[in-house]
């Protein structure tokens, strides 16, 4: 008979404020008939996020598992921040409305993907933009 491994977690191992949100919008989500438009793009986006962090590995590897991993990361933002057209821009906007404490992270010095006339960004909208750069040139 299988059985599942017993994993025990302590409680410094759970980011407390982060679970209580995220069971507080579950069932906002799932447990009524009519969820908030914000949750389902969350959950949603959070499945995306999961699938993306399953990072391709072994031998038959190829460039194109790496690709399809980061376009489903600048999906997983995406989905969050919906747009019909430039929809890069909402997910920039929400990494730098984020306080950061790395001074790395804090610092906008750099010009992104689609924005070339735009203000210099922050090194997370940089990662972002990465990601949506590698999916488009990967079509």
């Amino acid at each position: 008979m299988a059985t599942l491994s017993f994993h025990q977690l302590d409680r410094r191992d759970v980011d407390m404020l982060l679970l209580n949100e995220l069971l507080k919008r579950w069932e906002r989500c799932f447990a009524t008939d009519s969820p908030r438009v914000e949750d389902e793009r969350l959950f949603r986006s959070l499945n995306m996020a999961n699938a993306a962090a399953k990072l391709p590995a072994g031998a038959d590897t190829n460039l194109y598992d790496v690709v399809r991993s980061a376009a489903l990361w600048a999906s997983a933002f995406e989905i969050l921040y919906p747009a019909k057209r430039e929809a890069f821009k909402g997910v920039y906007a929400a990494l730098e409305g984020i306080t950061w404490n790395l001074s790395d992270c804090k610092d906008k010095k750099y010009q992104v993907f689609g924005d070339k006339n735009g203000p210099p960004r922050s090194l997370p909208a940089i990662r972002g933009n990465q990601l949506a750069a590698e999916r488009c040139s990967a079509w």
